[in-house]
């Protein structure tokens, strides 16, 4: 089993790899949903779940009409710096 150190930090690898991926990947949300189980939630820990469900918001997004969108590259960097951050974060902890 690991620890919750490891787990942080296995966390913080999936924030970032999230971040560097032009697109969703459910493999990687099923990784990080099998660590969350895992692991002891606090403040950083919701952040990072809020963070990934908003993300995952970006390429989910459809038009009045159905249509569904491209991801905005503003939006995107937006996202990914916050991912960035929780990972930061998540490491020094």
């Amino acid at each position: 089993m690991m620890s919750e150190h490891e787990i942080r930090d296995r966390i913080a690898d999936i924030l970032i790899a999230f971040a560097k991926k032009h697109e969703w990947d459910a493999g990687l949300w099923s990784t990080y949903e099998e660590l969350k189980r895992t692991a002891r939630i606090d403040k950083l820990q919701a952040d990072a779940d809020e963070a990934l469900i908003h993300y995952s918001g970006v390429f989910e997004s459809y038009n009045l009409l159905g249509k569904k969108l491209s991801p905005s590259a503003t939006k995107l960097e937006e996202h990914r710096g916050r991912l960035l951050a929780i990972a930061n974060a998540l490491k020094q902890s």
